[in-house]
């Protein structure tokens, strides 16, 4: 062997046999990142999808028949990856951020899956079957912890001159369907002067949405409802205001389902008191009026409302201002100066109208005269929260004998104080549910079992992540509920249900714990 090679030989024989193997795991780049953009229902490869890439020049592309895609000449490390195809849902807000791909010569094919959108289409018709063209179709959406669904989206779909609608790129769940004409103009027969009109209708074809039947939406998927509707004679609402003082400067609104969009001025004789609405659609209806204070307590304004599901025409409704009421509030447990970040509220159970105050605004007030809100008479849903950092919990609210963690709180001429109890030392829980795809969201509902107050509500997002602050020590159930199961949080029944099917956990004071959930199924 001649020297040259023995020096070789020396110099890869003094070599550790680590060493080698770091080197071959680490490899070199520039690279190649390969992938495939899947459909998440059906597996099948998705084609001309535009992948883009947050490192490389260029960092977009298409993917091919096979559904394949890759990205040449990347530096080693990671690679963050959306893809985006008409007819499937971009990263949903149950998704935090795109996932990211490791880079590397021996990296995997990176897999995207999209979930296809579902559909929700459609005809609107008359009873003669002819189309009904320029109508607007909504969708709404129940939230966690409330009866009463919500708008999904700001996008209003219009019928076409068939009248067809179609919304497409829905994320899987159960929507309430609202039909309503744009101009809801109306028009008289010849044999009657009443108008006549087409009013606003849930599906299948019910004014109030209490009697709507949910459409049941499943990824990649169509759901059919088709409508006829007929027109309808308008109705009008009439009666007698009281209970202000003469002179008083009285306004009256009415309000169409808890729409504040669509008040309207109601005709009002303040001498008499007597008022009448225009020609109207049949269905609920909300009817506000307020004045100005009386003589025996000129700085509280008057005020009431009225809800009413009208069919036909209705008179003799008799309406009584009321004069709003001062509630104060006794807090214990901090110190005054801990206060400033807490915020007060009071839901209206009939009309949804939020009243609240930051407690920091009331700090310079002596205890004898601190007052939460002045509020109308009525029924209120109470919650308090608070930007502090520090944790603490409520540990009881009460007014009267109305233990406000339990049931709702009612403001009448003989209100009670509102007394509330804070500590130090709240519990956190958080988590991650176990989502089947990014467009299946979660709520996550949790039960106290030592003290009975009502359930906990939170939407999961971030990639099913959820969390719950503040949480009084003690003993709990917890479940994680699919969106598609879309429970009535308001029955009893259905809550007992999911309480049941949960997990039990306990929680000591400033404690943080951290689960993962499985979905559960409850049948209504």
């Amino acid at each position: 062997m001649t020297r040259p090679a023995l020096i070789l030989f020396f110099l890869f024989a003094t070599v550790p046999p680590v060493s080698l193997a770091q080197d071959a795991s680490l490899g070199t780049c520039p690279c190649t990142l390969k992938g495939l953009v899947l459909n998440s229902v059906t597996g099948q490869p998705i084609r001309n999808a535009l992948v883009e890439s947050n490192v490389g020049s260029p960092n977009s592309t298409l993917t091919d028949s096979d559904g394949a895609f890759h990205f040449d000449n990347l530096p080693s490390g990671s690679a963050t990856l959306t893809a985006v195809k008409p007819g499937f849902l971009p990263f949903t807000q149950f998704l935090a951020s795109p996932p990211s791909y490791n880079v590397a010569p021996d990296a995997l094919p990176a897999i995207i899956k999209l979930v296809p959108g579902g559909i929700v289409r459609g005809n609107i018709s008359d009873d003669h079957n002819f189309p009904l063209e320029n109508f607007s179709v909504q969708l709404l959406r129940r939230i966690p912890g409330s009866s009463e669904p919500t708008q999904e989206s700001l996008q209003t779909i219009v019928t076409n001159d068939l009248g067809n609608f179609r919304i497409p790129d829905l994320p899987a769940g159960s929507y309430y369907l609202l039909v309503k004409s744009q101009d809801a103009r109306t028009y008289r027969t010849a044999a009657k002067e009443t108008p006549t009109g087409y009013p606003q209708v849930y599906y299948p074809g019910v004014l109030d949405l209490s009697a709507a039947t949910p459409i049941k939406v499943s990824a990649g998927r169509d759901s059919i409802t088709n409508l006829t509707l007929s027109p309808k004679e308008f109705i009008r609402l009439s009666g007698r205001v009281s209970g202000y003082p003469s002179g008083s400067s009285v306004e009256m609104f009415l309000g169409h389902n808890k729409d504040s969009d669509a008040e309207k001025t109601i005709n009002l004789d303040p001498r008499t008191g007597i008022f009448h609405t225009d020609w109207i659609p049949p269905g609920p209806h909300i009817i506000w009026a307020t004045a100005d204070g009386n003589s025996v307590n000129p700085t509280a304004p008057l005020a009431t409302h009225v809800s009413v599901l009208a069919t036909s025409i209705m008179s003799g409704i008799n309406i009584v201002l009321l004069p709003a009421v001062n509630v104060p509030v006794h807090v214990e447990g901090l110190a005054r100066k801990d206060l400033s970040r807490f915020v007060l509220q009071l839901s209206d159970k009939d009309t949804g109208i939020i009243l609240s105050a930051e407690a920091g605004d009331l700090l310079n007030l002596p205890p004898a005269d601190l007052y939460f809100l002045t509020a109308p008479q009525g029924t209120y849903h109470f919650a308090l929260s608070s930007a502090s950092d520090d944790p603490y919990f409520v540990e009881s609210a009460s007014s009267g004998p109305t233990d406000l963690l339990k049931d709702d709180l009612v403001v009448d001429s003989s209100a009670r104080p509102i007394e509330i109890v804070l500590r130090r030392g709240g519990a956190r829980l958080s988590g991650t549910v176990s989502l089947k795809d990014a467009a299946r969201g979660a709520v996550v509902c949790l039960f106290p079992q030592k003290f009975n107050a009502k359930p906990l509500f939170a939407v999961a997002s971030s990639g099913g992540s959820f969390d719950f602050e503040n949480l009084q020590p003690g003993d709990y159930r917890v479940a994680a509920l699919d969106s598609l199961n879309d429970a009535d949080f308001s029955n009893p029944d259905t809550l007992k249900k999911i309480s049941s099917a949960g997990t039990g956990i306990s929680l000591s004071p400033s404690q943080g714990l951290s689960l993962t959930l499985d979905l559960i199924t409850v049948e209504e």
